[in-house]
This record gives C-alpha cells, structure tokens and sequence, in this order.
C-alpha cells in the first residue's frame, strides 16, 4: 500500500507491518516539532512489533561544502548529474543541496535544476531523540544497505540505514 500524504502528520485506514523512508527525505522535516509529529504519525500507523526502516536520513559525514558527478549514457542519450550542498545554517544544521541534470538527446540539451533548503540530523541527536520515546526500540544502523556492516566498524559510511522497531503493547490500536 502506498500513500500520498503530508509526512509531518498523517493517518492510514489500517495499521501496517512496514514503513519506510528513501533517500534521506526525512531532511524535509525542518524542525524537532515536525520531526516528533512525523514520528508520532509513523507510530500511530504502524503495528506493535513493525519495522520502521530509513535509507540515508542521518548524517555520518557532516561537510562544510560536498559535490559529486557522475554520468550515465543510454543510446544516444547522455545525462550528466550532478550533486552540490552547502551547510548554510551550522547552528540550525540546515544545508542547502541542489541537483542539476544536464541532458543530451540526441542532440537536443535540456537543463533541469532543484534546489532545496534541509536540516540534517546528526547520529547522537537522532539517538537522543529516540532514546526520549517511549514507543520505538532502535535496532541498529548499518552501512550502504549491508545488514553484515553495522556502523562503526565500517571504515567509509556511505548511504547507512536504520531500522527501528515499535514497541510490543504500545499503541495497539
């Protein structure tokens, strides 16, 4: 089941088994009120016993500025891509990131740009901020999707995941 829905403050018909969270969207939620309003939503949804998995939501290598390119050729179409970010606020972590995706078909160039404005959350705030609810057991984090490289032993973190569990008895509903 999908569900499209303001992320900060949501409900479902049913309880489900499963959430999850893809490429770091949870940097979205600019304040600690939106992000306890999420979590309260995700707890809301999700049965005793579920899985709440996030893909690359906190950030293990904090950077001043980063940017990275890579490019990719189908036929006769090539795309470059490109990544920039700039911490723009250390006090509020909030970081400014763009992507640009320069397009050659066949000839024909196109540019498409996005830029957006995010709050990063960083390892110990996320564990302050869990260690706080009454209502979700931390799993573990683990590094670029490979349940054998928990985090900490991995020497480059790269896209890390989380997975949280709902606590049996709470919230059944």
């Amino acid at each position: 089941m999908f569900e499209l829905a303001d992320m900060k403050d949501f409900e479902l018909v049913k309880q489900v088994d499963f959430a999850f969270i893809l490429l770091g969207s949870l940097v979205e939620v600019r304040s600690k009120v939106g992000l306890i309003s999420h979590f309260d939503s995700v707890s809301r949804v999700l049965k005793p016993g579920g899985l709440y998995f996030l893909d690359w939501c906190v950030e293990f290598t904090p950077s001043i500025t980063s940017e990275d390119s890579w490019e990719m050729v189908s036929g006769q179409v090539k795309v470059k891509a490109t990544i920039k970010g700039t911490l723009v606020n250390p006090v509020e972590q909030l970081f400014e990131g763009s992507l640009t995706l320069e397009v050659d078909d066949e000839g024909e160039k196109k540019l498409f740009q996005a830029t957006a404005l995010d709050r990063l959350i960083y390892p110990q705030e996320f564990l302050l901020f869990m260690a706080a609810r009454s209502d979700f057991e931390f799993v573990g984090w683990w590094n670029n999707w490979d349940l054998t490289q928990p985090l900490g032993e991995s020497q480059k973190i790269f896209r890390p995941i989380i997975i949280l569990r709902k606590v049996w008895g709470y919230g059944s509903h």
